[in-house]
């Protein structure tokens, strides 16, 4: 028997519930899709069927996310301070069951460098989530808001969960 089979029947008889992952797409991982996940999280934080992460297309990792970011999700009592951008990977890909972009050209990046996966991409909203990166405190808030009610919406449509 191998270590992977043995722990997955371990945690399955053990009453441990393992999680299916929904993963956020923005730019640098700094803004939106931090939002989204952490928004995700803290709604769902009942329901252990689900959990979110994130990553940005950009080639970067370990960048803290915006300052004006981490105030507006503090005022909704989400702490931001310990999130450090990742940049998206086929291995990130593999793991998760949804891909949730924030904006087109996220999903056809998606599409161009990543198209086996296809059959898990989405957009969070029918409208891009603009990027709020170089804006006053009035954008990130506004952006959260339009975040915050997007996820919800993904949750209660897609998910069949409230």
């Amino acid at each position: 028997m191998n270590l992977n089979f043995l722990i997955f029947f371990f945690l399955n008889l053990g009453g441990v519930k393992i999680s299916k992952k929904v993963l956020f797409i923005c730019t640098g991982n700094t803004c939106r899709s931090p939002m989204a996940e952490y928004f995700f999280n803290e709604i769902t934080k009942d329901n252990n069927e689900y959990t979110a992460i994130s990553a940005g297309i950009l080639k970067t990792s370990g960048n803290k996310s915006n300052s004006i970011a981490i105030k507006v999700m503090n005022e909704n009592n989400i702490d931001l301070t310990s999130h450090k951008s990742q940049e998206i990977t086929s291995d990130l890909l593999k793991e998760v069951e949804y891909v949730v972009c924030l904006e087109d050209f996220h999903l056809n990046y998606l599409l161009k460098y990543f198209p086996q996966y296809d059959e898990k991409y989405m957009m969070l909203s029918t409208n891009n989530i603009a990027n709020p990166h170089g804006g006053d405190y009035r954008i990130y808030k506004d952006t959260s808001v339009e975040v915050e009610n997007a996820v919800k919406d993904f949750i209660k449509n897609e998910l069949k969960f409230n």
